[in-house]
């Protein structure tokens, strides 16, 4: 009868180490999960805001581009223009 006490003890700690064993599981990967959260968004916080400097980069390109064309008149390679 002692031995069986012994084992019942010993099933009830493994069972009770598991359990243990799977909440920190849990827990573990809902942190990961919020930190893979927070990173995602970041990454396309930063995407969207990269994207807004390349589209001010290439108006201000246009800008320019158009300017010099101003400044400079029709150059001979271009073609007439009609009226």
């Amino acid at each position: 009868m002692a031995a069986e006490n012994r084992s019942g003890a010993g099933r009830a700690e493994t069972e009770g180490d598991q359990t243990a064993l799977e909440t920190q599981v849990e827990v573990m990967l809902k942190q990961m999960d919020e930190q893979f959260k927070k990173m995602s968004d970041q990454i396309i916080m930063r995407l969207d805001e990269m994207g807004k400097r390349v589209e001010d980069l290439e108006k201000n390109i246009r800008d320019l581009m158009e300017q010099v064309d101003t400044k400079e008149g029709p150059t001979p390679t271009d073609p007439p223009t009609r009226k």
